[in-house]
């Protein structure tokens, strides 16, 4: 089994949506049985909340449900839980990086995107479809709908 971690500041918005983008593909590709998939955030303070709006909506629009989302913080125990952590920029790397015991397990989403990707996810290819679609919704300003 391969574990998928993808964090954000305050996981309502990006790295659920990645999640659910993830997790349709991981399906899609039938690989449900091999790859589990979660989200969590760097702070605290949207513990427990569902997805912001916005959010759900544009997922909506695309035909991805998510169901049941809780906003949770990232613990400890999380860096040996899963096999990749990717967490949505370079300030979230930097957030992570102090209590990351294995630093090289997380990887930054510019990472996989820049650098040889094939290397790092060779097991799970389908991710490369996820990544573009998360890089076209980032450049239609998907990411920033907490802000709105």
């Amino acid at each position: 089994m391969i574990n998928v971690l993808f964090i954000s500041l305050g996981n309502i918005c990006r790295s659920p949506m990645a999640e659910a983008i993830f997790r349709k593909r991981i399906e899609e590709a039938g690989l449900s049985g091999l790859v589990t998939v979660d989200s969590a955030g760097i702070g605290h303070w949207h513990e427990g909340k569902e997805m912001h709006p916005s959010a759900r909506e544009l997922l909506g629009q695309k035909g991805i449900s998510i169901i049941n989302h809780q906003a949770k913080q990232i613990q400890a125990e999380h860096l040996e839980a899963y096999d990749y952590i990717i967490v949505m920029d370079q300030l979230n790397l930097q957030d992570i990086s102090a209590i990351a015991l294995l630093i090289r397990r997380v990887i930054s989403f510019s990472q996989i995107l820049f650098q040889s990707v094939l290397e790092r996810i060779s097991r799970i290819r389908s991710l490369l479809i996820i990544l573009k679609l998360c890089m076209r919704c980032s450049r239609l300003g998907v990411w920033n709908c907490a802000r709105q």
